[in-house]
């Protein structure tokens, strides 16, 4: 009777052990794909800044008037690019998703104080994300 109890113990420790392991495997998978898609979301939409400003122009708040459109998207794409490649590359992650997080939050202001709630819920998002990286990623 001893023998089945020492078995069971050890077979239900086996399990928890190959639990936990899969777990952690998943956790891995999930902030590589999570960095990976906010790394491309900020690389691209970057790069677009730098290429098309045209494009974004309209984007830009009345209150910056005081600054030129070409000034705000040059720094804003440079600024997203970088971000964008250091997500990708797995560099500086907590950094990166703390200056992405402070970006939505300047959008969802930005979208909020022109009565857009779309955007205002798509950067709500967005900013969850930002945030779900930087609480999940260690000291890099």
């Amino acid at each position: 009777m001893k023998e089945f109890g020492k078995r069971a113990k050890r077979e239900y420790s086996e399990e928890i052990k190959t639990t936990a392991s899969e777990a952690t495997i998943h956790y891995k998978h999930a902030f590589l794909i999570l960095r990976l898609g906010l790394g491309l979301l900020f690389f691209w939409f970057g790069i677009d800044k730098l290429i098309h400003p045209a494009n974004w122009q309209q984007f830009i708040p009345s209150f910056l008037a005081f600054i030129s459109n070409e000034m705000i998207l040059l720094a804003q794409g440079i600024i997203e690019t970088t971000l964008g490649l250091l997500l990708l590359a797995g560099k500086f992650i907590r950094i990166a998703a703390f200056f992405t997080a402070i970006i939505f939050a300047l959008m969802i202001f930005m979208f909020f104080m022109q009565g857009n709630i779309n955007g205002t819920i798509v950067h709500i998002a967005l900013i969850s994300l930002s945030m779900a990286l930087l609480l999940a990623s260690d000291t890099k």
